[in-house]
């Protein structure tokens, strides 16, 4: 009973970690868009930046693309001053590497004054797999997979020719894995002890919709903005996992805002700024903190589970795009924003450790031809690290925990008018 005691408040920790896969949301969609950092809420570059602003689908025209993004994770855990574990443990050990494609078609119809489309693409890919078990958790490996696709319609009209309205609806599919909690998979911790880890791949829907607007407001002027309200029409839950993820493995998705001004410096030279705010504050298993749930007594799958503590978000892109000749492009970017994640609940983080606030990006697209083009795009994510504050409880041995990461991403895509 002492170790059950001891590690009950862990357990809780555990509780909401699987829903963390909007920290890094539009850091995979597009390499044309990557190469500005993401900023193209005002400017229409492809089938895929649809994802970004659904009015972009009335400029871009007849066309397709097709892409793959790499992307290789560098992180640490360091525990220090506590009780019963120490040391550094390499999160990604054994998922250092990822691969996201994406797709994304375009069409004008009735008379070019309406489009139609469809894409899919990667919202959020994050896996971590420790190479041995952690004692405090578990006999297997520690481990998570977190893998969240859309798939969206698209649905566009042009007011004039400086003015555009667009919608998509979004398909959402998850898939989740988790290893390495058998310490907590036991009557006492949870109501459904048999569905809680190493239970293999399960599956979860949702179905949203965003809607954006671009305007032309004056030569080389652009506006856009694009909203996407909280996704909370479930198709499906994570059934293999009720008796560890948090709210009964119902999955929702937060608010999101996003506006974007594009500026034409000088001829052919562009510029633009753009601001995402995502409320998560909206979602309980993200938003809700480990000790107040605590001290209320909540377990696994409560609807008043511990949660990852995060706080809002506001994103800010800043992108430049010169267009050299009719047949490249080179783009620059960068992307600042401050983790959700508090010092206080670092431990409650440990399986979700996305920590990197800043990233510089750049690309590069070559017209191959009337119809084709080629696109590529680069990214760093700086080193950043959280300094772990009381994040461990007395009664897991009190000390504390670091989180530290550091990424890099290389993508390209063909993109072809038609």
């Amino acid at each position: 009973m002492k170790f059950l005691r001891k590690t009950i408040p862990l357990a809780l920790t555990l509780l909401p970690l699987f829903f963390g896969p909007t920290l890094e949301a539009n850091l995979y969609k597009s390499p044309k868009a990557l190469g500005r950092a993401g900023a193209v809420a005002a400017s229409p570059q492809d089938a895929m930046t649809i994802a970004y602003n659904p009015a972009a689908a009335a400029f871009v025209g007849n066309r397709w693309d097709l892409g793959l993004t790499w992307i290789h994770n560098l992180g640490r855990h360091t525990y220090s001053e506590n009780a019963n574990i120490d040391g550094i443990f390499d999160p990604f050990a054994n998922a250092s590497n990822l691969f996201v494609p994406e797709f994304g078609v375009n069409q004008r119809m009735c008379e070019c004054t309406m489009t139609w489309g469809f894409l899919i693409y990667n919202q959020e890919y994050f896996k971590v797999d420790y190479k041995t078990p952690n004692p405090l958790f578990g006999t297997s490996n520690l481990g998570l997979e977190y893998l969240h696709y859309v798939a969206s319609p698209s649905w566009s009209i042009l007011f004039g020719c400086d003015h555009a309205l667009g919608i998509t609806l979004d398909f959402h599919g998850h898939r989740l894995k988790i290893d390495g909690l058998e310490n907590f998979a036991n009557d006492f911790n949870s109501a459904n002890p048999n569905l809680f880890t190493n239970k293999g791949y399960d599956y979860a829907g949702a179905i949203g919709a965003t809607v954006g607007w671009i305007s032309h407001l004056a030569y080389g002027v652009n506006l856009g903005l694009s909203y996407s309200p909280p996704v909370d029409w479930i198709i499906g839950r994570f059934n293999d996992y009720r008796g560890s993820v948090a709210d009964e493995a119902l999955l929702e998705l937060p608010a999101r805002y996003l506006a974007g001004l594009q500026i034409e410096m000088v001829c052919g030279l562009f510029a633009e700024f753009d601001v995402e705010h995502v409320q998560y504050n909206q979602v309980r298993p993200l938003n809700q903190r480990l000790l107040p749930a605590f001290e209320e007594e909540h377990g696994f799958g409560a609807e008043e589970g511990v949660g990852l503590g995060w706080r809002d978000q506001t994103i800010f892109r800043f992108g430049l795009e010169w267009q050299w000749d009719e047949n490249f492009a080179l783009r620059a970017g960068w992307w600042h924003h401050r983790t959700p994640i508090v010092s206080s609940e670092t431990l409650a983080n440990t399986l979700v450790p996305n920590v990197l606030e800043d990233y510089v990006t750049w690309g590069g697209t070559m017209r191959c031809g009337c119809l084709n083009e080629i696109s590529f795009f680069g990214a760093y994510g700086f080193k950043s690290t959280i300094y772990g504050q009381n994040s461990i409880p007395e009664d897991l041995g009190g000390g504390e925990v670091d989180l530290e990461g550091e990424k890099w991403m290389f993508g390209m895509s063909w993109g072809r008018r038609f």
